[in-house]
């Protein structure tokens, strides 16, 4: 028996499992989908008008405040490190396969992490490094591990993460139902501040945990409870 994590898998003459069903991911997470865009919004407050806007790219978020007042234009910019981090919940275990292979993914909590271009994953104080197995959104698509000869793949998102061991003579799958989080870590705090005491610009990123999700084409980012919607 080889014990991966909350994944566990029996090598034996396994008999096959058939596991062909190949569902779009349209879950977006990650640098893949965040990085490339410059979302902005904008406000008015005492009569000065900003345009804040911010990028991402593999290591960093940059942003950018635009300040006009009186026809007068300052801009500040600054960039903070992130790392890209996933929390997963998985409330009811999956099983599959027979006593010769089988695969059991348990309840309860992931964390993952992109780490360049692989996927690590955390619980329960172990880890486990998985490399993309084809087009990915962050977090999103299909992920394999290998591990002395025998190779366990998740594929993840639309609210489920379908599990796969390949054995020497077949396979054994489960799916179960998840719950994704998107994180983005942001490391450090950053600010500028431009111009003189008669007017000012000043942009400002703040170390935080900021969860986000898609809406359309909008970005919505979460920290302390309060949310922001951006464009791009």
């Amino acid at each position: 028996m080889k014990a991966l994590l909350a994944i566990t898998v029996m090598l034996g003459a396994c008999s096959a499992d058939s596991d062909d069903e190949n569902t779009p991911i349209t879950d977006r997470g990650g640098p893949d989908a965040l990085t490339g865009v410059s979302w902005h919004t904008t406000f008015s407050q005492n009569g000065i008008d900003f345009d804040f806007s911010f990028a991402f790219d593999d290591t960093k978020v940059s942003a950018t405040n635009q300040c006009t007042f009186a026809g007068e234009s300052l801009t500040a910019s600054t960039a903070a490190a992130v790392t890209y981090r996933y929390d997963v919940n998985v409330p009811k275990a999956g099983h599959g396969g027979d006593s010769s292979c089988f695969i059991d993914v348990a309840a309860g909590k992931f964390s993952f992490e992109i780490a360049g271009d692989e996927l690590i994953m955390t619980a329960n104080g172990e880890t486990v490094t998985f490399t993309a197995a084809g087009p990915v959104s962050g977090l999103y698509g299909e992920w394999t591990a290998m591990q002395d000869g025998f190779t366990v793949t998740w594929s993840m998102g639309n609210g489920k993460i379908r599990a796969r061991a390949t054995c020497p003579s077949g396979s054994a799958s489960t799916e179960v139902s998840a719950q994704f989080t998107n994180l983005v870590d942001i490391l450090e705090d950053q600010m500028q501040t431009v111009g003189d005491e008669s007017f000012n610009c000043t942009v400002s990123i703040a170390k935080a945990m900021a969860e986000y999700h898609f809406d359309g084409d909008d970005l919505v980012m979460t920290v302390d409870g309060q949310s922001l919607r951006f464009h791009h």
